[in-house]
């Protein structure tokens, strides 16, 4: 009895937090997981957060802040966006076919997480 209110209450937690922040796609949520492979040797990967709009139909991955993202995924045309190093404010769209093209864009996106890390 009592296992079967544990899972009840998990449930409901789960819940909760379904309600308040957007659960990923696989898509993004390989993107993630790459961007963190490919920053781990230059910031604490813990250092790095996914984000979600729903209105925008994109994605952002935040170094510490939410004001400070290093890569962006659009969802509608599957591509990615990094910092641009001149304006500081995001780049172009580049597209991308599957997760694994981002490790085609490692320049890019070392540049980005260094004008984040200024």
């Amino acid at each position: 009895m009592k296992l079967d209110n544990l899972k009840i209450n998990k449930m409901k937690s789960v819940q909760k937090t379904m309600q308040t922040e957007l659960v990923p796609p696989t898509f993004v949520a390989d993107i993630f997981n790459i961007v963190r492979g490919l920053l781990e040797r230059h910031v604490d990967v813990s250092r790095l957060y996914l984000r979600g709009w729903d209105r925008g139909g994109h994605w952002s991955i935040y170094l510490d802040q939410y004001d400070k993202y290093v890569c962006r995924i659009y969802l509608k045309d599957n591509s990615v966006a990094f910092v641009d190093t001149t304006t500081g404010r995001v780049g172009e769209r580049i597209p991308i076919y599957s997760p694994e093209d981002v490790r085609n864009h490692k320049d890019k996106l070392l540049e980005s997480l260094k004008i984040r890390l200024k």
